[in-house]
């Protein structure tokens, strides 16, 4: 369940947008997220509108993110670090 789901221990304020380069540098642990947020098609503004899918991903280094697709314009973001 979502309740469940492990949550980073560094959260980043602002979501930094990942450069294509860097998006084909991660293993996502899934092909599926691990989870969807989605704003109310009723309430939906482009600056605040939010429909995200967050996965899990590992860097070329090693180190164990959490990420995730903006569905409205394809866009990677990192969100954050996990220990």
């Amino acid at each position: 369940t979502i309740a469940a789901s492990p949550r980073p221990s560094l959260l980043l304020n602002d979501p930094r947008p990942l450069q294509s380069r860097e998006v084909q540098s991660l293993k996502l642990l899934s092909s599926f997220p691990s989870e969807r947020i989605e704003a109310e098609w009723w309430k939906r503004d482009e600056k605040i509108c939010q429909n995200r899918d967050y996965y899990f991903a590992l860097s070329s280094e090693g180190q164990m993110l959490w990420v995730f697709k903006d569905r409205l314009n394809s866009q990677f973001y990192l969100h954050g670090y996990f220990d």
